[in-house]
């Protein structure tokens, strides 16, 4: 899955490039795990 999440936009059309993976930390369980691997800083 391609989740960097450069380029990611709100809903008012704002720019949020590390939106996707704060998503993803808020979905992930606890004893869960996130891998990343090539994250692009702008």
């Amino acid at each position: 899955m391609e989740a960097v999440g450069y380029q990611a936009h709100d809903p008012t059309g704002q720019e949020h490039p590390k939106m996707v993976l704060d998503k993803l930390v808020e979905v992930v369980r606890a004893t869960g795990r996130l891998g990343v691997v090539g994250v692009y800083n702008p």
